[in-house]
């Protein structure tokens, strides 16, 4: 993790077709069944036979990216649900001392894109802390990895036009 200052050079990429149709099916299949919510894993390389089927694909994917954090933290869910603009922070180091301190990188893999999800992630580009330029959406798409600095506001709306409507119901 790194704080605000080092992370500020906002960027986003979008990756297509990290994963096939059917690896996209199987890991789906893999996080539903370990139990939707919350994951950390070390991304030890000794370590990778204990890890699950879904964090060896993250790690390979962030392997070839040449990505070397040495932790991965993930989330799983199932339904297209509102997520409010946020920005991923360690709570707990704000709680205990008062200092914001944000992932280098985050992340978000699209797996099973129901037919009726129409909701993009959003993320709001910023030149000062505080600021924010544009906003930049990036929809749902089965296979595609979307690569964001950790210290970008992001949000999933629901209903997708959330955002843009003028109206925030």
């Amino acid at each position: 993790m790194s704080n605000m200052q080092e992370s500020i050079d906002n960027f986003v990429t979008v990756h297509d077709n990290v994963f096939s149709h059917e690896s996209c099916v199987l890991l789906d299949s893999e996080a539903s069944a370990a139990g939707l919510g919350h994951r950390i894993f070390m991304r030890d390389r000794t370590n990778l036979e204990k890890t699950s089927v879904l964090e060896q694909a993250l790690d390979s994917y962030l392997q070839a990216l040449e990505d070397k954090s040495p932790v991965c933290e993930y989330w799983c869910r199932e339904d297209w649900k509102n997520i409010d603009a946020h920005i991923d922070a360690d709570e707990f180091l704000y709680r205990e001392r008062g200092e914001l301190r944000f992932p280098i990188t985050g992340h978000v893999l699209y797996l099973d894109v129901g037919s009726n999800v129409a909701g993009p992630t959003c993320l709001w580009h910023s030149t000062t802390p505080g600021a924010y330029d544009s906003m930049i959406t990036v929809p749902a798409v089965q296979g595609r990895v979307l690569r964001f600095s950790g210290a970008m506001l992001h949000a999933v709306p629901r209903p997708p036009l959330r955002f843009v409507s003028g109206r925030c119901s």
